[in-house]
């Protein structure tokens, strides 16, 4: 699968989220292949969504990035000692507001969804790169941290809906 709207749609609004809510501003970034998942420890932040559509949404970044989005999101100096759980908290957000976003834009205002809570994995080396095989995605660097944002639509949830696509 490889759907260059959902592709256009995806990085948009990633990048435009990133801004928005963590004040951060990426650059789209081509392919993975050149991150190494040894360098730094990766999370990835997951949400279900069904309705007119189901599948998954997720954001694989370095964990240490959690760190600024928090100290962004909450107006507070980046240096200042945070709890590791409010670090998460801020990428579960972002994650959540990408989700509900991506929804919006790609499928549109008619179309009605159910999200999950975000879960958070921490991502072993191997583990990285096997969660994106067969899924949409785009990567785009925040610095020199990748944020990665992955798509999977699994099927229609309840046939009566259309689909704004």
């Amino acid at each position: 699968m490889n759907d260059p709207k959902l592709k256009e749609c995806l990085t948009t609004v990633l990048c435009r989220v990133l801004e928005q809510a963590a004040f951060v501003f990426p650059e789209p970034a081509g392919e993975v292949q050149k991150i190494d998942p040894q360098a730094v420890p990766f999370i990835q932040v997951s949400l279900s969504f069904s309705g007119a559509k189901s599948g998954e949404v997720s954001l694989i970044m370095p964990k240490a990035l959690c760190g600024a989005f928090s100290a962004n999101m909450l107006g507070e100096n980046p240096d200042e000692s945070e709890s590791p759980d409010i670090q998460i908290d801020a990428a579960k957000e972002i994650g959540n507001i990408v989700t509900g976003q991506l929804l919006t834009e790609f499928y549109g205002t008619q179309a009605m969804f159910n999200q999950t809570a975000p879960e958070v994995v921490e991502l072993s080396p191997e583990a990285f790169f096997a969660s994106l095989d067969g899924r949409e995605y785009v990567c785009s660097m925040v610095d020199e941290h990748p944020v990665i944002a992955l798509f999977t639509e699994t099927g229609t949830a309840y046939e009566h809906q259309s689909s704004h696509r």
